[in-house]
């Protein structure tokens, strides 16, 4: 029983990945398991996750939590998409590049010279 109970608390969150995965493959099988769906979630939306969670981790490794890093990102891609909306594509990356950035160096500052918690 308790080599049970071990086994689900260190596997819960899989079995909950899983649980998610096969109820929305049930109710829209057709949408959910394309080609199409899966490269975009593997290319498009992955990706994005992996960087930001690996900026959240350095920024967990040095005992502080960033929580403005996900308000960088959309406002960064927001803009950036305004720009992109008018066919100025290198414009537009550069834009979102600096306004990360500038908002990192920032928010680094704030930090480490006017002495404000990364939280």
């Amino acid at each position: 029983m308790k080599a049970v109970k071990k086994m689900l608390s260190q596997y819960s969150r899989i079995l909950l990945l899983l649980l998610i995965v096969a109820v929305l493959a049930m109710l829209k099988p057709e949408a959910f398991w394309n080609w199409g769906n899966i490269t975009t979630v593997i290319f498009q939306q992955a990706p994005f996750t992996m960087l930001m969670s690996f900026g959240m981790t350095l920024a967990i490794i040095t005992k502080g939590i960033d929580k403005s890093m996900g308000s960088i990102l959309v406002l960064s891609n927001v803009i950036a998409a305004t720009i992109v909306k008018n066919n100025q594509i290198f414009l537009g990356i550069t834009t979102a590049l600096l306004i990360g950035i500038i908002c990192g160096v920032c928010n680094g500052l704030l930090i480490t010279k006017a002495g404000i918690p990364p939280l």
